[in-house]
């Protein structure tokens, strides 16, 4: 049955709004966000200045010199009730990222191993054969919060975050995977670490990735990651 609750227009500051499409962490309910981000990108309603997709919601962000919330309002409840939900056709582009997993990379992959009662080798398998979805990039520079963790792989938060997480570090927490793009503190399951530099803020486009794509994991060896390491130095 459809939830009339929603959509939900929420005010954050005297700059910007939330729209909130549902409550839920969803493959569905982020296609609608995805689906609503994209069509009000290619015609961005005058005053607008940004748009934050995030799991459930967009936060609009406004020039209040030139438009107001409630000047906004109808014209993006009339853009919502008639948008297309039917095509499930993922967005985005699939991205590989060779990762080295365990070791002085993965730390916490023989306890994340342990806690799931498998070997190190099954929690490699089991994390690098999904294709995940980036359902919301933030918390630190260019951190995408992935989903389609298998279940089977959750694992609580460390109780003490790390003061520093290596740049390129892989995690897990709870029934999500992400990537610490740059070095940062934190408190996933770290169980491997990518030889890409995948946020450069220099760059006319600091991400080679963007809510919506999908990103796939890739066992590499040591050896490797050297080699991918050293021809991603600037």
């Amino acid at each position: 049955m459809e939830d009339y609750a929603f959509p939900k227009f929420i005010p954050c500051s005297d700059t910007a709004f939330l729209i909130t499409l549902g409550d839920a962490i969803s493959q569905q309910l982020h296609h609608k966000v995805i689906t609503l981000y994209n069509s009000l990108r290619c015609q961005l309603p005058v005053g607008v200045t940004a748009l934050i997709p995030t799991y459930c919601a967009i936060m609009v962000v406004y020039d209040p010199m030139v438009t107001t919330p409630h000047h906004l309002q109808p014209g993006l409840e009339n853009l919502i009730a008639g948008l297309n939900y039917r095509n499930q056709t993922p967005y985005g582009q699939v991205i590989e990222v060779p990762v080295c997993y365990g070791g002085r990379f993965g730390p916490d992959l023989f306890q994340v191993a342990r806690h799931c009662d498998m070997t190190p080798e099954e929690v490699i398998s089991h994390h690098s054969t999904v294709e995940y979805s980036i359902f919301m990039i933030g918390a630190s520079p260019g951190f995408p919060f992935l989903e389609g963790l298998d279940p089977k792989l959750s694992i609580p938060y460390h109780t003490t975050p790390r003061i520093r997480v290596p740049a390129g570090s892989i995690g897990i927490a709870n029934t999500q995977t992400g990537i610490y793009v740059v070095e940062s503190p934190g408190d996933w399951q770290l169980i491997g670490r990518t030889p890409l530099q995948l946020f450069r803020p220099n760059h006319v486009s600091p991400l080679c990735y963007q809510i919506g794509d999908r990103i796939r994991f890739v066992p590499i060896k040591k050896e490797k990651y050297f080699q991918i390491q050293q021809k991603e130095a600037p």
